[in-house]
């Protein structure tokens, strides 16, 4: 509504309507005139209308309870809107003799009182998103003056008495009269959308023919669905001619088909002459959806509907072929698909190719165009999937987005040449690829570049002319040996992650890429050093370098980085070669994990002034190795560090006490140090205590029994193995998620001491116990 007619509208009105907000007072002397009220709460469950202003409304719209409390008062109402959780609405909602429009969609209703029954001036009936209601109440045959029924419940509806329907969003087949397809047949006004679930109920092709759907002009979506796996109660076999017999107008714009067990799809669903100019059944089709129909051996030729934009098929297992060979009009030029815009092709696990041929193209025609419309395209699950033959992608000049995954056997993919549109290309387990597509650099308007689980892909063309380029992925690429040139004239690219690419031995220059914010480099095995050119990148916010176990050295460039907020460098352990000072340029870090590194390094490297260079470092995690005998004493002075985490450092034997001497610290934790025996101070804790996977210690900490259970007895909150032990436990809301995907985020519990100690965990520690019980422990 425009807002200048909202305006107008508010105003003519305004003596007559009301939006009542409930942390506001109700003005019972100025609502005398009020007709219309809509309620919003502020989260009081319970209200109450003036009964003199209940008793003249013709119109509630409500999202806290008013109704249910004063159902008696509101005799007068047309039309009712309840948003509220209630899951059962009173019984004397059949008082209501005026009601013409009911709407609980929003409600979580579980049941419909009898009284609805009574309802009979009610015309429009929402049900829908009532995700528990499973059973309508018998007697809505009574309801004749209903128009419109929109409901997602799965009972049946008796509709022979309802002619006066014109939607009907969801009829469940059944055997009972006024249930059967059949009786769909006296609803001539029906219109809208109309899902018919449960059909292996129709006995014959006669009952399906009496739906008359063929008549139903008003009919624009329809759903034909059967009942799969154990919930087919009834399997008549004979799902073909029952779709045949149903038949729709050729008005119908959307169709879904869903767990039909033909093996042929209906003469009605595809023209009877394969030859240009002969019309289809179903020309004014806009969308079709083909799913779980897993009998079915063919699909018709759909390529000559013109106004298909959307097709969408999945799970039909047992297709081996898609596309038809044609016979030519004599027109200048041949379109197949010339409307189609989204095409989906998902779980087709015997499809092994997709050819459209028209025949003698050449003789009677200038050529053939393949999807001159096509926007988005994705193929999935199509193991068996080789050729697909429909020329290139040259034609498809409004091509958006194109997604091929798991097709193993598929060994090449049609020509990108030309494609200026396209935005976004990925590809993901295709072992069949060895290489990409010709054509790429002219995507000119190329945004994302997704490759992952290729594994016998062995290059990628040129990106040269990839201006607009912002996130480009290698993930899995097992026979990737090298990158494209041109990777720097990429000069839009944000984000790059090369991951699980064991045998890249080299990154070419990353020289121009100003606008890089993110780069990942995991479990690339063969590299040994990090691509130069890095310098340039001055906007570079978080660098991630993780599981490289032959990466040697880190050039100076990285010192120039000093726009980096985190950074990463983590389990690469023949990492011996740092620049010198190469943190001390690094000021804006506030997120640091190291190590661990090669194991003959003495101390960890870069830590010497970090004190004096990191006033903004807030989250530093390190991890140690055998030869280090002690944790850098240059921590105690990071001030403001918030969290903390020290691991593998099985050369200590004991922790140090200045670890209780941060002053902003919220996090402290200290992991696998399996030599360490002694915990700082037990009088830092006074919060929560937790203890994880150590079975002497939960003895020791047996509450009154245990010889430690004295020196945290103090503590209010204690939980030893998941079990509360003393007070509360602590969600883990108020925990750091240790199962967060964030690269900071250790795999694995451990002790953790937080501010004034809310919480401690304890596990992979052998002998670590307190100061206080070291000798009696060992």
């Amino acid at each position: 509504m425009h807002d200048l007619v909202h305006d107008l509208a508010l105003l003519v009105s305004k003596g007559y309507t009301l939006v009542w907000d409930t942390s506001c007072n109700f003005d019972v002397q100025n609502c005398s005139t009020i007709r219309h009220l809509r309620v919003k709460s502020k989260g009081q469950d319970l209200l109450t209308i003036p009964r003199s202003v209940a008793q003249r409304l013709h119109s509630l719209f409500s999202d806290v309870d008013v109704f249910c409390s004063m159902a008696s008062d509101l005799k007068s109402l047309r039309s009712l809107k309840l948003e509220f959780g209630r899951k059962k609405l009173p019984n004397s909602l059949g008082k209501l003799k005026h009601l013409r429009y009911l709407d609980i969609s929003k409600t979580n209703a579980r049941t419909v009182p009898k009284s609805f029954s009574k309802l009979y001036h009610l015309q429009t009936s929402n049900l829908s998103n009532c995700l528990h209601l499973v059973k309508l109440p018998n007697g809505m045959a009574n309801l004749t003056s209903l128009r419109h029924i929109y409901s997602s419940c799965p009972s049946d509806i008796s509709i022979m008495q309802l002619t006066s329907l014109r939607t009907l969003s969801r009829f469940a087949v059944g055997t009972k009269e006024g249930c059967r397809i059949e009786d769909l047949g006296c609803l001539s006004q029906l219109g809208g959308k109309l899902e018919i679930w449960k059909l292996e109920h129709v006995r014959s092709k006669l009952e399906a023919s009496k739906a008359n759907l063929k008549e139903k002009t008003k009919l624009h979506q329809l759903k034909l669905d059967w009942s799969s796996g154990n919930w087919r109660a009834v399997n008549n076999n004979n799902d073909e001619e029952v779709l045949e017999s149903l038949q729709p107008h050729s008005n119908l714009k959307s169709l879904t088909i869903n767990g039909y067990k033909g093996k042929m799809f209906p003469s009605w669903m595809g023209n009877d002459v394969n030859s240009f100019g002969s019309s289809f059944l179903l020309d004014n089709m806009v969308e079709l959806k083909l799913t779980n129909c897993t009998e079915c051996t063919c699909i018709p030729s759909l390529g000559l509907l013109p106004f298909l934009k959307v097709l969408y098929i999945r799970s039909m297992e047992n297709v081996r072929r898609m596309g038809h060979k044609l016979q030519p009009g004599g027109a200048e030029s041949i379109r197949l698909f010339p409307a189609l815009k989204t095409l989906t092709i998902y779980g087709m696990e015997k499809l092994e190719e997709w050819v459209e041929v028209v025949e003698d193209a050449a003789a009677g025609s200038q050529g053939v165009i393949v999807f001159p419309c096509l926007e988005n395209v994705l193929i999935s699950g199509c193991p068996l999937l080789e050729t697909w033959s429909m020329g290139g992608f040259s034609s498809h000049h409004k091509l958006s987005k194109l997604s091929i995954c798991s097709c193993q056997k598929l060994m090449a993919i049609p020509s990108l040449d030309g494609l200026s549109t396209l935005k976004r290309f990925e590809l993901n387990d295709n072992d069949g690829l060895t290489s990409l597509p010709i054509g790429l650099g002219s995507c000119i308007s190329l945004q994302l570049l997704r490759i992952e689980s290729c594994r016998n892909l062995m290059a990628i063309p040129s990106l040269d002319g990839l201006s607009t380029l912002t996130t480009f992925e290698l993930k899995g690429n097992n026979g990737l040996t090298s990158l494209p040139i041109g990777l720097g004239s990429c000069i839009s690219l944000q984000f790059l992650r090369i991951e699980s690419c064991p045998n890249l031995n080299s990154i070419p220059s990353m020289n121009g890429l100003t606008s890089l914010e993110e780069l990942y480099l995991s479990s690339c095995d063969g590299l040994t050093c990090l691509p130069i050119g890095l310098d340039s990148c001055i906007s570079l916010q978080k660098l991630v370098i993780r599981f490289c176990p032959n990466l040697i050295s880190i050039s100076d460039d990285i010192k120039k980085l000093r726009s980096l907020s985190i950074l990463v460098m983590r389990c690469c352990e023949n990492l011996r070669s740092f620049p010198e000072g190469w943190l001390d340029s690094l000021t804006r870090l506030k997120n640091l994990w190291l190590g661990p590194f090669w194991s003959e390094l003495e101390e960890f490297p870069g830590l010497t002034s970090i004190h004096q260079f990191h006033p903004s470092l807030e989250v530093l995690i390190l991890y140690g190795w055998d030869k280090l005998k002690s944790l850098p004493h240059q921590l105690r002075h990071l001030t403001a560090l918030k969290e903390l985490t020290l691991g593998k450092f099985n050369g200590l034997e004991a922790l140090p006490e200045w670890l209780g001497d941060f002053s902003s610290l919220d996090w402290l934790e200290i992991s696998e140090c399996y030599n360490s025996t002694l915990l700082p101070s037990i009088d830092a804790m006074r919060g929560y205590l937790q203890i994880f996977d150590f079975p002497k210690l939960k003895r020791r900490c047996a509450k009154k029994s245990g010889p430690e259970w004295s020196n945290i007895s103090h503590i209010p909150n204690i939980c030893i193995h998941d079990k509360v032990v003393q007070g509360k436990y602590r969600s883990s809301d108020s925990m750091f998620n240790f199962w967060n995907p964030n690269p900071f985020v250790p795999h694995h519990l451990s002790i953790m001491l937080i501010r004034n100690l809310t919480t401690i965990q304890i596990s992979g520690a052998k002998y670590l116990c307190t100061s206080a019980q070291a000798s009696g422990f060992l």
